[in-house]
């Protein structure tokens, strides 16, 4: 696992850009990043998981390894790279995931977490509304955040939860962070076209 970290960390070095850290850093609020785009970061995934012929549970486990520097760019490389095993998702749980969810401290990684893994799970169980609403109270600004993209993510596709989406942003209505109140104005625009 040492050496998949560290091809990982090297290649996502390699493709670094300064110009694109500078814009990054503008957009998501000073989070930790080295300055490399979205594209990029899928295009390593998919290498890495080609390269070392990884398995789900690797993913996984690399998820939990490389989340904790809370960097942007291996957060989302960890994303994307569970996101291409798609017949795998559905044995993430809701717990597992939960344990990713203190190291997110931006807008970007917040909703790709929602919409790549949270979603993908939320669909296979209408019960973790239940988690959704729990984290509407609390303290960490982007978990709430979290709640309501996740329930603007709901209702794309052949999928529509407004009653769920609609209690959720009431729980969220005397909301103060304005990054919270983008991603509510997003989840009732979902439900309101």
């Amino acid at each position: 696992m040492k050496e998949i970290i560290s091809t990982i960390k090297q290649k996502l070095q390699a493709a670094s850009d300064p110009e694109v850290k500078e814009k990054i850093l503008r957009l998501t609020s000073g989070a930790k990043c080295i300055g490399v785009k979205v594209p990029v970061i899928r295009d390593i995934a998919k290498s890495i998981k080609k390269e070392y012929e990884l398995s789900f549970e690797e993913a996984r486990e690399l998820f939990d390894i490389l989340c904790v520097d809370k960097c942007r760019e291996e957060i989302l490389f960890c994303i994307f790279l569970l996101a291409l095993f798609p017949k795998k998702q559905m044995t993430v749980t809701w717990q597992q995931m939960e344990k990713w969810l203190p190291y997110i401290d931006n807008w970007e990684t917040c909703d790709q977490l929602s919409c790549n893994i949270a979603i993908v799970l939320l669909h296979a169980d209408e019960n973790n509304f239940v988690k959704l609403m729990e984290y509407t109270q609390s303290p960490n600004l982007w978990i709430r955040r979290f709640a309501a993209a996740t329930a603007a993510n709901s209702n794309h596709g052949r999928h529509s939860y407004p009653k769920q989406t609609k209690e959720i942003c009431d729980r969220l209505k005397d909301e103060k962070e304005p990054m919270v109140k983008k991603a509510i104005k997003w989840a009732l625009s979902e439900i309101h076209e």
